[in-house]
């Protein structure tokens, strides 16, 4: 981010008119700043009387053109020459330009600013929220426009030898290059040894400015300033940026010390040292987002780039005198960006853009296939798996596997109280603080037809637009959606706030859990499978609104319990394609409506990001961002010899892999727990004989033993990880036999399986409890019973950001790992990291969802031999995490970026297209069933009868046949429901299949009218049958 370069009259001005988000930022901005400034910005930026680019360079910070020797002496505008309005016109332009990068994908790793430019980059990294940075900014370029005028000059000298050059009344101002220095002071004094310089062939030039920036000039505001950063709130930076005053990366104590500020305007910019920096680390490409080249020619002459790996440097928009317009210029650099191998986000490129469908002539595509008959090959050919994994994505090198998640600070949506051009209907979940009544409030002001639903004891109309609802009967939920339907207020927008709700204490315990799961996770399960049993596809906005869930600065996380909801707005999309989700997060204690309007503008829109939070004034995005953890020995100091560590899920795959490990290098005391009984250790070596034996109990003997031959000492518990009572015994037993535990490694988790409109809430309480109960029970209990411990570390899947089809309590169960951990660091200071694996090549389950169709499981296999981590790799990763005291780290070994962007859009239909192309399918009798065989009697029944036939794989299906006894699950259910939906056009819901499992009972569904008009038909034909046989017997009579 440049202090000053190539700045012009109507710079960026073809963004503005033509990028929307661009022009909202800038928009916003200046508003912000009006109140402070005096002026509206706009009219300065983009001028209505100047032709193209006009030129104008103002007077702020540094001009960098001058220093290089490049400007152009007509450059000069009056409208932006005063420092108090340059100074805030620089910051919002690079702030917008920020913002469109993100927009389009390109994230900042890392960043550099030069002089003004760093307060965009401590902006960007969360250190200043966008208000509080413009209001700075401002104030501050007002001080320095009260000082006396400065000069400044550039000298092609290095650092030692501008040294003696140096007075009272200069100073050394910045240091741009190992020979390229930059001295400021008074105009006399800089005048003198201007003449001084020349008289010694030194080359020198003047540099166009007002004041004399970065020197001692400098000092009589930085008390001022000092006492101005402290009024505003300051957080350590969540992106890596550059000190202009060290040289090197900036400190979260720097960062957030008002002093700093203060020394940051006093001391010489240390650009070169900064570059020296980015260039160290291989495969950086440096973009200068500002107007112009003037830092990328810097940084592209810096010697260090000589070391860098191919050192690339772009620009976002053209100088002045380059007649590219301001868009081409920027796509183009786009494009070198994607040449380089960086991921755009295509979709956020092409907001803006409208396609059409347009029919193409079929005659000239027509073709006649010969196909050529060959031998089955001896290994079976990749084909598409039924997964989301691209099969042309390479696994990568392991540098490359870690990611973090990160909040990027972003523009505040603007207000939206205009009426929609049509009345929406919103179903709200109100909250008892209020936070819903104020919504509803502003959505009814609007015009919208607003429902108000609050959690009571049973479903009941309290007065009009006014229900309440058990939260914990899932019937009461389908109740509500068909009343509201028959009255034509089927939702639109469904917004829940059962999860808004606050505690006395900052503690995680049972009760909490089971609030937050009662009002949170199964709240939303049963509203998606209600919402699931209505006949439409129309779409849904559903958005889950929580308080102090998310973790924005160490130590906001007071409710992860609520976390697992995370999991539901992940997965209903994929399940429920026509239903968008989106979770928003905010802090209280808050006045409720504030809170209100601020959402108002988030619910009105589309749904264009999946996680966001608010916090004061700021709106946050999560995203997930590259980590290099390159380095592992600190995390094996982190391991003891002897260490004593409990492993939960021990005896599984990837538990026991920990534990030979942890025996091998460490020979460590290993407390493993598992849920099967080991037999008394006298009677092993009997069983080890005894073919009769259970193989799983003879495995687990032999594992056990294996370990002990490491050097390892095992004690082997029987244990449910959630069982409070089973776990205080095995800690105590652990205690007893070897005293303090070092470490935890918390592995265990039951796997989730089945469609969120079959998942019965018992089941998803199978698998949330391990993961959810059990690392909170098992948090208290060790709290209690030790005082400390070297790490936790809770093992997790990419399931908790990803979501994944048929996996909905397991991926709620590990988002909530995410949040605990960042719970346990901020609140207990406990040394917690949660790693979210990718695909394992161990995997005992996942295939159990198309275990039951010929073809499929093979595919998944061969995936995971394919992208999956090997157990090696996983123990390589573990000591790289363990490196590095991070709450949560994802580990992936495909492009992460690439399969969430894949993830995300990956829904049942692509899944269930996937499968019929890659199942191997033979065609079967049909079984002989308690009820006799009946054919389809009309044309509507034989088409659903022959979907059935080819789903099942059977040569025919009577109408009376059940799905069930055809041997149909939830995978070959949704299969129907899809191909039943492409021929007939209609609207099927998830639950058709079930409520109406045979072939005649969804020919009703489908063909209601018909089957009326069959019945009325049958009815008239028997009645005319009774009349001729009536007339029959009266004929016999007489």
């Amino acid at each position: 981010f440049p202090g000053l370069g190539d700045q012009y009259i109507n710079m960026a001005a073809g963004l503005y008119h033509n990028e929307p988000l661009f022009r909202q930022v800038i928009d916003h901005c200046c508003e912000v700043l009006q109140p402070y400034l005096g002026v509206d910005l706009r009219p300065l930026l983009f001028s209505q009387n100047g032709g193209g680019k006009e030129t104008s360079v103002g007077q702020m910070d540094l001009d960098l053109r001058q220093m290089l020797g490049r400007a152009n002496k007509k450059d000069v505008s009056g409208s932006l020459k005063q420092t108090s309005l340059a100074q805030p016109a620089l910051f919002v332009l690079e702030y917008a330009l920020a913002q469109l990068w993100m927009s389009w994908g390109i994230q900042p790793q890392a960043m550099i600013g030069y002089s003004l430019g760093e307060y965009v980059a401590a902006c960007l990294a969360g250190v200043f929220s966008l208000e509080d940075a413009l209001q700075l900014v401002a104030r501050r370029a007002q001080m320095i426009d009260a000082l006396p005028a400065g000069s400044m000059l550039a000298v092609a000298l290095p650092e030692e030898s501008i040294a003696p050059l140096l007075s009272e009344a200069v100073s050394l101002s910045g240091i741009n290059g190992p020979t390229m220095g930059v001295v400021a002071g008074s105009p006399t004094a800089i005048a003198d040894l201007e003449q001084t310089l020349i008289a010694r062939g030194i080359a020198c030039r003047p540099v166009s400015t007002t004041h004399a920036f970065h020197s001692r000039a400098m000092t009589p505001i930085m008390d001022e300033l000092t006492q101005l950063v402290a009024q505003f709130e300051r957080r350590p930076p969540q992106i890596p940026y550059i000190s202009n005053v060290t040289g090197t990366w900036i400190t979260d104590e720097q960062a957030v010390d008002p002093r700093y500020w203060a020394t940051h305007m006093r001391q010489p910019v240390r650009f070169a040292d900064g570059v020296r920096a980015l260039w160290e680390k291989p495969g950086n490409i440096l973009v200068e987002v500002g107007v112009g080249q003037m830092l990328g020619s810097m940084a592209m002459q810096h010697p260090a780039r000589a070391s860098a790996n191919d050192p690339i440097v772009l620009s976002s928009l053209p100088s002045a005198h380059d007649a590219t317009s301001d868009q081409a210029f920027m796509v183009r650099s786009l494009g070198q960006l994607w040449l380089s191998g960086c991921a755009i986000d295509w979709s956020g490129f092409h907001t803006q853009a409208s396609r059409r469908r347009l029919p193409l002539p079929t005659y000239p595509f027509e073709r006649q296939q010969y196909w050529t008959h060959h031998s089955p090959p001896t290994s079976p050919e990749p084909s598409l798996p039924p997964a989301p994994v691209e099969t042309s994505m390479a696994k990568q090198e392991m540098d490359d596997w870690f990611h973090l998640p990160t909040w990027q600070r972003v523009p505040l949506l603007p207000p939206n109280n205009a009426p929609e051009t049509q009345p929406q209907n919103w179903l709200l979940f109100a909250d008892a603080l209020g936070v819903g009544t104020a919504l509803a409030t502003q959505l009814r002001q609007r015009g919208d037809q607003v429902i108000v639903v609050t959690a009571g004891d049973a479903f009941q109309r309290l007065q009009q637009g006014f229900y309440t609802i058990n939260p914990q009967l899932s019937q009461e939920y389908e109740d509500l959606l068909h009343h509201l339907s028959l009255l034509n207020l089927a939702p639109d927008h469904i917004v829940h706030l059962w999860n808004v709700w606050t505690k006395e204490r900052v503690v995680v315990d049972e009760d909490s859990v089971t609030q937050a799961q009662e009002l949170g996770f199964y709240s939303l399960l049963f509203l998606a499978q209600a919402l699931g049993k209505q006949q439409t596809t129309t779409p849904i906005q559903l958005h889950v609104i929580s308080n102090n869930m998310q973790d924005m600065s160490g130590g906001e996380a007071t409710c992860p319990e609520k976390a697992t909801m995370l999991g539901m707005i992940r997965v209903i999309p994929q399940e429920y394609p026509h239903i968008r989700c989106q979770s928003i997060d905010v802090a209280l204690p808050a006045e409720s409506r504030a809170i209100a309007m601020q959402l108002l503008p988030e619910l009105s829109g589309d749904i264009a990001e999946t996680v966001v939070a608010y916090r004061g004034r700021s709106r946050w995005v999560q995203s997930f961002v590259p980590a290099k953890l390159t380095h592992k020995q600190s995390g094996l100091d982190l391991l003891r010899q002897r260490g004593v560590y409990l492993i939960t899920g021990g005896f599984g795959g990837i538990g026991f892999a920990l534990a030979r490990s942890l025996a091998k290098k460490f020979q460590a005391r290993l407390i493993l727990v598992g849920r099967s009984p080991l037999p008394p250790r006298t009677a092993w070596s009997s069983l080890l004989v005894d073919e009769n034996a259970p193989v799983s109990t003879r495995n687990r003997i032999r594992q056990i033993l294996a370990l002990e031959e490491s050097g390892a000492e095992v004690l082997a518990a029987t244990a449910d990880a959630a069982d409070k009572a089973q776990m205080q015994q095995v800690i105590a037993e652990a205690h007893a036999r070897f005293g303090h535990i070092h470490g935890v490694f918390h592995v265990a988790g039951v796997p989730g399986e089945g469609l969120i409109q079959a998942k019965a809430p018992d089941v998803a309480a199978q698998v949330l409890r391990p993961k959810v109960q059990g690392s909170v029970m098992l948090h208290n209990i060790l709290r209690q019973t030790q005082q400390t411990l070297d790490f936790i570390v809770l093992y997790s899947s990419l399931g908790a950001v990803m979501g994944g089809l048929g996996e909905v309590d397991y991926c709620a169960a590990n988002a909530f790992l995410g949040a605990f951990s960042h719970y346990l660091q901020s609140h207990h200071g406990i040394n917690a990291v949660t790693i979210d694996w990718g695909l394992w090549q161990w995997d005992t389950w996942q295939s159990n969802m198309a275990a039951d169709v010929p073809g499929v499981y093979e595919q998944i296999r061969q995936i995971r031999q394919t992208y999956g981590i090997s157990f090696a790799e996983g123990e390589e990763a573990l000591w790289r995490v363990l490196a590095t005291p991070l709450p949560q780290v994802l580990v992936s070994p495909l492009d992460l970026q690439a399969t969430m962007a894949r993830q995300y859009s990956f829904t049942i239909t692509d899944f269930l297209q996937d499968v019929s192309r890659t199942r191997q399918q033979t065609t079967h009798p049909r079984p002989n069933l308690r009820n006799p065989y009946v054919a389809p009697s009309n044309e509507t029944e034989r088409a659903i009868a022959a979907i059935w036939a080819d789903v099942l794989a059977m040569d025919s299906v009577g109408i009376h046949d059940h799905f069930l006894e055809l041997g149909g699950n939830s995978l070959l259910g949704m299969m129907i429901i899809a191909r039943l939906k492409q021929a007939f056009g209609i609207a099927l819901s998830a639950a058709s299949l079930y409520e109406g499992p045979t072939v005649s009972e969804l020919y009703k569904l489908i063909s209601p009218n018909e089957e009326t008009d069959k019945t009325l038909s049958a009815n008239r034909e028997r009645g005319q049958k009774r009349k001729e046989r009536r007339q029959r017997r009266g004929l016999a009579r007489s």
